[in-house]
């Protein structure tokens, strides 16, 4: 019904018991004749459809009336993940034609290939429903390697359940959008996104960092140190202490380099939270934090020259 309506058709049923249910429905039929493929016939009617498509038609899509005119700056880059090619065009035609970038993908496994080899992907637009490996899987494991601010996700699917939506969030997705969806509604989502992660690349006061089910974010100013433990780190700030299931190398990749600096391989601290340096005994050091506990952390000695030239 709502894939009917949206066409600006029709549906209706007739049932009489005993006998059984008939369902049909109109559709208007375009006045424009594009050359491309062979006539078809639509079923349940007798009027023939003369619309053609090709090649050169597909790349001067047209925007259909009522949709924003919204044209995405900087040529952002997408990446469209959906085992149906169908759905991969309708969508490339729409984004192409308010100047994006768009790289398809088939399967799961595809779409991860791109985005570890390809840095230029500024969102990603996921299916669920897939051979192989469910949209929720891929999403999740695009989680390991970029947090919801640098990627954002938004799943496409016709799965509308609650449980399916609240597995999508859980998984990491920024947004969801059922199918059938409004083009202007999927214009509208989308810009919302990009805008989001423009402001958190532009306004770099802090991280953002989370598990499978929860996020946080900690302003740099108030981190005084982080340690990692088996796979895990503990970010340990003025007020409290949050252990999160990421590496110390995603660590290191977000962190800017002007505020912290690696002491240890399981330690980094704020230099801004820095106090005095001790020696123990044969070249060991420790280091005293300025923090409500008076943290010592050791310093490790490839890390001791490091550490002296970023507080000088």
């Amino acid at each position: 019904k709502q894939l009917v309506e949206l066409q600006r058709g029709t549906i209706r049923v007739m049932s009489e018991i005993n006998k059984g249910s008939v369902f049909a429905f109109t559709l208007p039929v375009s006045n424009i004749s594009l050359p491309g493929i062979s006539d078809g016939i639509i079923i349940g009617g007798s009027r023939e459809l003369s619309s053609r498509v090709s090649g050169e038609t597909e790349s001067q899509f047209r925007i259909p009336e009522g949709v924003p005119d919204i044209t995405f700056e900087d040529n952002p880059a997408f990446l469209v993940v959906d085992d149906d090619p169908v759905n991969i065009r309708i969508l490339q035609n729409y984004l192409e034609s308010r100047n994006c970038i768009v790289k398809t993908a088939s399967d799961g496994l595809c779409a991860l290939d791109i985005i570890k080899d390809d840095d230029s992907i500024d969102l990603v637009l996921l299916d669920i429903m897939m051979p192989g490996m469910s949209g929720y899987e891929v999403c999740k494991r695009i989680r390991m390697i970029h947090s919801p601010e640098e990627l954002p996700v938004v799943m496409l699917t016709a799965k509308n359940l609650a449980s399916d939506i609240n597995a999508a969030f859980e998984a990491g997705a920024n947004d969801y959008i059922t199918k059938p969806f409004q083009v202007s509604e999927l214009l509208v989502r989308v810009n919302v996104m990009l805008r989001l992660k423009n402001i958190n690349k532009n306004a770099a006061t802090g991280i953002s960092l989370g598990g499978k089910t929860n996020y946080y974010f900690f302003e740099f100013a108030d981190i005084t140190h982080i340690s990692s433990r088996a796979r895990k780190v503990i970010v340990y700030t003025k007020e409290r202490e949050v252990e999160i299931p990421v590496s110390m190398k995603e660590i290191l990749e977000k962190i800017p380099g002007d505020m912290f600096v690696r002491i240890h391989k399981q330690h980094i601290v704020n230099i801004q939270h820095v106090g005095k340096l001790t020696h123990i005994l044969s070249g060991r050091y420790r280091l005293l934090l300025i923090d409500h506990k008076n943290t010592e952390l050791p310093i490790g000695a490839a890390f001791l020259d490091t550490f002296r030239k970023k507080i000088q």
